[in-house]
């Protein structure tokens, strides 16, 4: 019994000096504390993020059986839909009608994607938001998409009228609904309700239709290649599209893509350098608790008990960090990313994923790294003697830097100069993790403000530059018109026209839907040269964007073959350029080229304007023909509304880093000032005033504040083009743009953190004890 009083009462006194070191330790302590939590915080919420998203999109594709093909034809005869159902691996396929509709009852110029399907829905099965599901044999009910019906103010019960090839439908909204095949309803760039949606039908209400397309559901471990190439035999002039090329699913699934790129090396980096701190701040407190140790260990404490209660300098606010960024993490970062991606993605409901084994183990690293840091500092103070550690640490013998030895140097410098000199390379430790701490402030800070000046510039890069054109007239399939006559009709300042070719494009590496875009050869309103300069398309083989050419493996002069939709010849060409295109899966071709292939004059769909006039707006709109009309600026606030949630990551990316910076030199200047308070104390006793040791103080802050940020510049840059480049969309290449100005202000930033924060250290000058402070054991 009295020897377990004994060690209650050994643990209560260890406990004790436990509380009273952390209150007079208490901002190293919160220091520590911030940057577990912080660098735990990063990591964690970006795997949350993209894992929240990952699950919520798959399971709703799981759920409501997504189509493994959507295989689309002018008409498909009832042998047609047979021979397809017959294909080896297809478990299910449904017919269905597929045309766009306008709504000319509703406010503005809105369409409607209009699916017209064969039987009851088991394919793309819709989910009911509000209503009831659609009969197979109802003629007068639709079901329209939730956010579409918002936007125009539909209820259930309400009427909707469309009209195809100038003929008009009525029908009853019976249901308000979400689709999985339309995770993003995309028209042109972004999901934009107010004028665009989509609409169910049972295919009995459109009688006088074929059926244009078939969606096909594939049997559990079915060979996917072998069964399209089945049906592309089957059906020849087939187009199919897989769920690897379906835009509304490819799209939705890069959001999780990108976050998964994006938590694999900034948030990695921001965590190691606040685990580096972190060891640093816990081996050099301990080194400052030696007398105290020896104390210990003449009061008759055992090392174990020594090491236990020195772990717990460890343990305490590594474990309470990561502990609260871990479960801050999962309640914060995946849903303010999340709120972004909604404003694009559909989905019925959010689905939380659970905390990642890879989120437990760097919680958990944080942790161990900073006991085991701990535990081999302690241990190498405990093999001294009590003797050896009541006595102060004898200081390092005094040598001659560097500096010293460049005489004509030295001799310039003045007194207060070769003393800041000695000392900042006489410690070469301390001042080596001042630099590092800066390097990496530096370098994340210069990383996150380049992340967020790239993507807008490349935007407006190609909408700006590779586009030289205001206005993009679609016309109708079929419409025989010329370019001479289009000129001749519109009133602008220059007009061209080119047309669009829905291809199947295939690699020895690749197959894959594409759309190949021919120019007639004065075209100027589409620069795919450098510097933003016309190209002059060779006569012979295709250009494609860079990324068309990644994506397919291929370079200049590769071969590469295509097959026209609705047509059953393979066409072989070959990669004549790689254009550099930041945008979009495109290939291009001249006309003459074209013409060499003999599929059919060169037959406009699209028209291409710049500054239309007002009479030109008025003879478009008289225009028949014209389906839509586009405005590249437009569309770049589109896709830059796309990439809100990639800017909000790296926005988020920004705060940390602004945060770490903080945190860090903050700590590294309070470790500093700890260290050399003894020396300061010094020179106040040999007649240095306050404001004498305080400058000194800023000369050697700034010296090393001044190495850190310029060593982080380069770093930093090429930690934006890797980021950059583990992010890119499959459809985007991401170039990095960072201008000196970005630089400059991010070396300040970091530059004004360290001095700032110097600056408020160097008054605790005025509190050192002198007597404390110089006092030693003999």
């Amino acid at each position: 019994m009295v020897k377990a009083r004994t060690n209650a009462g050994t643990r209560g006194v260890l406990r004790k000096k436990l509380f009273r070191d952390m209150g007079g330790s208490f901002m190293q302590f919160l220091a520590m504390f911030l940057l577990c939590a912080l660098g735990t915080w990063v990591f964690t919420g970006l795997d949350a993020a993209w894992r929240m998203q990952d699950v919520t999109i798959e399971s709703y594709i799981e759920d409501q059986n997504l189509a493994d093909f959507w295989v689309q034809g002018s008409s498909f005869s009832k042998q047609d839909i047979s021979r397809m159902r017959n294909v080896r691996g297809v478990s299910d396929l449904q017919a269905r009608i597929t045309l766009e509709a306008d709504c000319p009852d509703l406010d503005g110029k809105v369409t409607a994607a209009v699916h017209a399907v064969q039987g009851k829905m088991t394919i793309n099965t819709p989910v009911i938001r509000e209503g009831e599901m659609l009969s197979p044999s109802d003629t007068r009910g639709c079901m329209v998409e939730e956010q579409f019906a918002s936007a125009q103010g539909l209820e259930v019960g309400d009427t909707l009228t469309l009209e195809v090839n100038d003929v008009r439908y009525t029908f009853i909204v019976r249901a308000l609904v979400l689709s999985p095949e339309y995770l993003l309803t995309v028209k042109d760039m972004s999901p934009d309700p107010a004028t665009y949606g989509f609409v169910l039908l049972s295919a009995e209400a459109l009688p006088a239709y074929p059926f244009t397309e078939a969606v096909i559901d594939l049997q559990d471990g079915a060979d996917g290649d072998a069964a399209r190439e089945a049906i592309e035999d089957a059906v020849p002039g087939a187009f199919v599209i897989t769920q690897k090329t379906h835009s509304a699913t490819v799209s939705a699934r890069e959001y999780p893509r990108l976050f998964r790129n994006m938590s694999y090396l900034f948030p990695v980096l921001a965590y190691f350098v606040a685990i580096l701190v972190v060891v640093t701040t816990i081996s050099r407190m301990v080194d400052t608790q030696r007398t105290q140790m020896g104390t210990l260990k003449a009061l008759g404490y055992t090392d174990r008990q020594i090491r236990r209660h020195y772990l717990s300098y460890a343990l305490v606010p590594s474990l309470t960090g990561s502990a609260v960024g871990l479960v801050l993490a999962q309640f914060t970062l995946p849903q303010i990313i999340w709120r972004m991606v909604a404003t694009n993605v559909r989905v019925p409901e959010v689905l939380m994923a659970p905390i990642s084994p890879i989120s437990w183990f760097m919680s958990a690293l944080e942790v161990v790294v900073s006991l085991f840091i701990c535990y081999r500092h302690v241990n190498r103070k405990l093999k001294e003697t009590t003797a050896e550690l009541l006595r102060p640490k004898p200081p390092k013998s005094g040598a001659r830097i560097f500096l010293e030895r460049i005489t004509p140097l030295w001799n310039r410098f003045s007194f207060n100069t070769k003393m800041v000199a000695r000392n900042i390379f006489r410690n070469k430790g301390r001042t080596f993790m001042s630099v590092i701490g800066l390097l990496f402030c530096n370098m994340l800070i210069i990383c996150s403000f380049g992340l967020q000046e790239s993507l807008p510039h490349f935007v407006e890069d190609y909408f700006s530059g590779t586009l030289a054109y205001d206005t993009y007239l679609e016309l109708e399939s079929g419409t025989e018109g010329t370019e001479a006559g289009y000129r001749a009709r519109i009133d602008a300042e220059t007009v061209d026209t080119v047309m669009d070719v829905a291809v199947t494009m295939e690699s020895s590496a690749n197959k894959r839907s594409a759309l190949i875009t021919v120019f007639p050869e004065d075209l100027t309103l589409i620069r795919l040269g450098e510097d933003h300069t016309v190209m002059d398309l060779p006569e012979d083989g295709l250009v494609l964007t860079v990324k068309m050419a990644e994506m397919m493996n291929v370079s200049a002069g590769d071969k590469i073959t295509f097959t026209i939709a609705g047509d059953t010849d393979e066409i072989e060409t070959f990669v004549a350029e790689i254009a550099n295109i930041n945008l979009g899966l495109n290939a291009y071709m001249g006309e003459a080229a074209w013409n060499r292939l003999h599929k059919g004059d060169f037959t406009p769909t699209a028209i291409l304007v710049k500054n239309l006039t007002a009479l030109g707006e008025t003879q478009v709109d008289a225009m028949d023909e014209v389906t839509s009309v586009k405005h590249p600026a437009s569309q770049q606030k589109q896709t830059l509304r796309i990439l809100d949630s990639a800017s909000m990551a790296f926005s988020v990316l920004s705060g940390v880093a602004l945060g770490l910076a903080f945190v860090i030199c903050y700590n590294m200047g309070l470790l500093n000032f700890t260290e050399r308070t003894r020396d300061y104390a010094t020179l106040k006793v040999l007649g240095y005033h306050q404001k004498e040791i305080r400058r000194l103080m800023m000369r050697e802050n700034n010296v090393t504040a001044i190495i850190g940020v310029l060593a982080g510049i380069l770093p930093g840059i090429l930690l934006i083009k890797i980021i950059l480049k583990m992010c890119e969309f499959e459809s985007m290449v991401f170039v990095m743009y960072v201008t000196w100005p970005t630089v400059a202000l991010s070396s300040l930033v970091s530059y004004l953190f360290a001095t700032l924060i110097g600056a408020f250290l160097t008054r605790k000058v005025r509190s050192i004890d002198m007597v404390e402070a110089l006092k030693s054991v003999e």
